[in-house]
């Protein structure tokens, strides 16, 4: 399978190595369950390359660095290719110097992002991995998406596997409801909302009103609709990551 997939990149214009790299992080989402994030993004990513939203052949740039941190230029490379170059980097930096930090900047989307993180655990480091995303999520009492599903990860290395933890600051990911549109399954809880603030549960007019210019209805935060079930929580945690990648890029 991940020669397959691997061929597909290959075809789109990536080296072979550089397919092998990004056929990998697919293939780890679904061997983990995070199917939402796995081979069912394929189509997401020759879409992105057939429009010039991801451009094979081009190489990020570093464009400022010191013996704790990167800056990183992707130039709208693969984001899983920038993201494990930038994680080679950091785990380096890390066992010199005790601590790095890396931001990228004009990314693409990087797939699932626990895979980064681990390969910091897996070098007997604590990571954490995070990346902003398309509007998608709905702030509290709004109908427009403000921010993306923001997701996180932490990895911690321990005497087997690392414990990690990734999560989406949406209620779910964007991948999830392509998932259940595939499957020809309704959403099964208070995951996103229509244009006129009611809950939506049909995948394919999420995904539908998300696909507009000018998009409304969306995503819900973490803790749903309503703020007694502390939604803003879930808002303030995406505002966060907004903060920790967009700003700093």
């Amino acid at each position: 399978m991940q020669s397959f997939i691997a061929n597909i990149f290959k075809r789109e214009g990536f080296s072979q190595a550089e397919s092998s790299v990004i056929a990998a992080t697919l293939i780890d989402a679904d061997l983990r369950g995070i199917s939402s994030h796995g081979v069912q993004r394929l189509e997401m990513y020759t879409q992105k390359i057939a429009a010039g939203k991801v451009v094979p052949g081009s190489h990020w740039h570093i464009l400022q660095e010191t013996k704790t941190s990167v800056l990183i230029d992707a130039q709208r490379t693969s984001g899983q290719l920038v993201a494990v170059f930038t994680l080679q980097q950091l785990i380096q930096k890390a066992h010199k110097n005790g601590i790095a930090i890396g931001v990228v900047r004009n990314a693409t989307h990087f797939g699932a992002a626990g895979y980064y993180a681990r390969m910091a655990a897996n070098a007997g480091l604590v990571g954490i991995s995070a990346t902003n995303t398309n509007p998608l999520l709905v702030p509290p009492h709004a109908r427009v998406p403000f921010l993306g599903s923001n997701p996180f990860a932490f990895a911690f290395p321990t005497t087997t596997e690392p414990f990690v933890f990734d999560a989406a600051t949406s209620t779910v990911s964007l991948g999830k409801i392509e998932v259940l549109l595939k499957n020809k399954k309704k959403v099964p809880g208070e995951w996103a909302i229509d244009a006129h603030g009611k809950i939506e549960k049909d995948p394919q007019a999420i995904l539908a009103e998300l696909s507009q210019e000018k998009r409304s209805g969306g995503l819900l935060p973490l803790g749903g609709k309503d703020e007694a079930n502390g939604n803003y929580k879930g808002f303030g945690n995406a505002l966060v990551i907004e903060c920790l990648t967009a700003l700093l890029a």
